[in-house]
């Protein structure tokens, strides 16, 4: 009887309440179940309030909802439950009553028993539960490891991975939920009928990606295809040898000596840049706008080898950064008309462009950019296999993709960190202006690699403070295990490189996110110490047979302009509070506001601070003597300001101390005119003991004028040495 109470109830619920079941975790919109079972309250009603008792058992409950419903158990002795049996049935009767009509049609009462059936089966069985709301969720039975911890989130749909907050931006739910786990090194989660493991620590990571083409494989090509994506490039090939084959020759385009070969090229796209910054009417300009123009400029200068006019350059980028964006829309993930969208068309205009110039290599014969190094490109294995016409336009299209999109997100957030961090941005430019003084204003690879330790450390710690949200999924091929975890056979693997860094033991701090916070995580002195390097989980390109191959060209590229940046302009943030992030879909977090930034050119700052220096001159000189000064320009001669004077003066030097908190001016100029006096006061002593020196009686004995005499020329040496020496420094300064 309890049996048939227990279903009846179910039933009755299930039946009555539409949506009772949730599959826990968050959900894309999610919606609390109204529990209803109107028909099973009148049952109870008819009930006997002595052989009851009343119990609150939560049905769904968290901070904005809590539903309950009543349960009913007996209190009578065995005696008295034996009395209860009747009533017992006419609570199953009711329940009858409640889920089959008498006004039903016999195919509504069949429906009726149908979902109460399958809805008290789904109740008691989680693992049929699985089944159907979480279809391909598979547990291995010939592995002892459990599968890997994680909340599925909604039936069918799974879970939204590619939220992102304010605070944090692209990413963020990866870190929250690894965070609320305890930040495993290996996770799970669902989406659209896929079971997904992510993964993160450096040891976990590489141990995965080296079992590439063996135990795991790509499955861009499963979740991509039909979208945007270029399909026939060494990014998305699963098959071992034929990516191999794809490696080597796109590889021959990407060699040391061609990276070195496009550092002009990349400098005068660089300098163009600077160009557009300085021109902006009102001196501020928008970091990410500039930063994305200067990769799609070494997207049609170097990897394509285009030559574009002033009026074919904003459309090819407007074209190119159109394609992008809808290559990671809901649209195109979703398949839904993609031929039809705005990016497809823009790829279908890339891609003419790329055939246009295949064509025309083809007749005026190889140069120096990737395109090109491509197209004349012979297999080392068998020097009559060349790269289609198709591999071609796909793997030019994924250099674009990768040295646009991401090289664009690192620059704009490496000066959002510079400017966050004047400190840093100025050892960068004092770094640069000491190679410039070198070696002129041509930049080279070699120079750049071997006497830029600290322009490296910017780029690395910029990487390493926000990299790429995830990479393209993983299928197992067979049950791997990853700490401690299976990972059955046909699941995704989602690898975290942003998790790796964020959690790597050599930055991480107390309280677990400060590693990486703009205003108090960066921090590229770091990596000029062996103790502090960030080593095995800084994995920014990847690892495995997939390692980024434009990684020599995309360093080259981020250092060329930020050393450009550093010897020709000055800049500010126009905001330095609390950084917020974008919001929608990227592969990358970026700032909210692009970073706004305040520019001037060097030689417009020098003379800045030149009169800045000037007024702090006389100010200092003010200040030691208590009298107004001014400094004439023309002869370099201290001239009293006269009394009419004065009230200007002490406005300028009020104005000279409020800038003095703000700039190195002020000790520069104290220690030069220290550096005055300590050479005035010197020579006057030098006279002094020289005069002494002359007058020495000639009473005193023979020895004791020598012996004195020894030691005041030894001192007037020494005084001698030290004036020369200030001298020097009054030089230089």
């Amino acid at each position: 009887m309890n049996i048939s109470l227990s279903v009846a109830f179910l039933a009755a619920v299930l039946v009555g309440s539409a949506g009772a079941f949730h599959g826990g975790g968050d959900c894309f919109s999610p919606s609390r179940p109204a529990a209803s079972a109107a028909g099973f309250a009148n049952l109870l009603a008819q009930q006997p309030s002595s052989n009851i008792k009343s119990a609150r058992l939560p049905l769904y409950k968290d901070a904005a909802t809590t539903s309950t419903f009543t349960a009913y158990s007996s209190t009578s002795t065995s005696s008295t439950s034996l009395a209860a049996l009747p009533n017992a049935a006419a609570l199953t009767t009711a329940a009858s009553q409640s889920l089959f009509p008498t006004n039903a049609t016999p195919l509504a009462r069949l429906l009726r028993l149908t979902a109460a059936v399958v809805s008290t089966v789904l109740l008691l069985s989680a693992k049929l539960r699985r089944k159907l709301f979480y279809p391909n969720v598979t547990v291995d039975p010939s592995h002892d490891e459990p599968i890997p911890p994680g909340s599925l989130g909604c039936p069918f749909l799974g879970q939204p991975f590619f939220q992102s907050s304010k605070s944090f931006g692209a990413g963020s739910w990866y870190r929250d939920t690894a965070q609320k786990l305890g930040n495993p090194r290996v996770w799970k989660y669902y989406f659209l009928g896929k079971p997904l493991a992510v993964i993160s620590g450096g040891d976990e990571l590489k141990a995965v990606l080296n079992q590439e083409f063996d135990g795991v494989t790509s499955s861009g090509s499963e979740i991509m295809d039909s979208g945007l994506m270029p399909m026939d490039s060494l990014l998305f090939e699963g098959d071992k040898s034929r990516h191999s084959f794809l490696r080597r020759l796109v590889g021959q385009s990407l060699t040391p000596a061609r990276v070195s070969d496009a550092v002009p090229v990349l400098q005068v796209a660089a300098d163009e840049a600077v160009r557009k910054m300085l021109d902006s009417t009102d001196g501020t300009v928008k970091m990410e706008k500039v930063c994305t123009d200067y990769t799609l400029d070494v997207a049609w200068r170097q990897i394509l080898g285009l030559d574009l006019t002033e009026d074919e350059i904003p459309t090819f980028e407007k074209e190119v950064e159109t394609w992008i964006t809808g290559m990671m829309s809901l649209r195109t993930l979703l398949r839904i008309a993609v031929k039809s969208s705005p990016g497809y068309k823009a790829m279908k205009y890339v891609t003419k462009k790329i055939e246009e110039r295949i064509a025309q290599l083809k007749e005026t014969g190889p140069d120096a950019s990737n395109l090109s190094g491509m197209l004349f490109a012979k297999d080392e294995e068998d020097p009559k296999r060349t790269l289609t016409s198709q591999e071609l336009i796909d793997n030019s299209l994924i250099l674009i993709f990768a040295g646009s999109e991401t090289s664009a997100s690192t620059l704009t957030n490496a000066m959002l960190f510079l400017g966050l961090h004047p400190q840093a941005w100025n050892r960068l430019v004092e770094e640069q202006m000491t190679m410039k003084a070198r070696h002129g204003d041509t930049l080279t690879k070699q120079a750049l690699d071997d006497e830029c330790p600290y322009l490296d450390a910017v780029i690395k710690e910029s990487l390493r403070m926000r990299t790429v949200s995830g990479g393209i999924p993983r299928r197992t091929m067979k049950t791997i295990v990853v700490d401690g975890k299976q990972i059955p056979e046909g699941w995704l693997i989602d690898p975290s490189l942003l998790l790796t860094h964020t959690n790597d033991p050599k930055t991480q701090t107390d309280d677990g996110t400060s590693n990486v916070d703009p205003m108090t995580g960066f921090a590229p002195e770091r990596w000029l110490d062996e103790k502090t390097r960030p080593d095995n989980d800084f994995v920014p390109f990847g690892s495995g047979p997939r390692f980024c191959l434009g990684y020599n060209l995309a360093m080259v590229e981020m250092k060329v302009f930020l050393a450009t940046l550093a010897r020709k302009i000055s800049f500010q943030l126009d905001r330095q509070d609390n950084v917020e992030w974008q919001t929608g879909m990227g592969v990358m977090a970026q700032p909210a506001d692009g970073v706004l930034v305040s520019v001037r050119s060097k030689e417009e700052e020098a003379a800045l601070l030149e009169k800045r220096n000037v007024s702090f001159f006389f100010f200092s000189m003010s200040i030691s003597t208590r009298r107004n000064f001014h400094l004439d320009a023309d002869s370099s001669k201290l001239l009293v300001v006269p009394p009419e004077c004065h009230e200007h003066a002490k406005e300028l030097k009020a104005e000279c101390l409020l800038f003095a908190e703000k700039t190195k001016a002020f000790k520069e100029i104290t220690r030069k005119i220290s550096a005055d006096m300590i050479k005035a006061g010197e020579a006057v002593e030098h006279d002094k003991m020289r005069a002494i020196g002359l007058r020495l009686r000639a009473s005193d004995g023979e020895g004791d004028r020598n012996t004195r005499r020894e030691d005041l020329e030894r001192k007037v040496r020494d005084r001698e040495m030290v004036l020369r020496r200030l001298g020097a420094k009054l030089e230089a300064l």
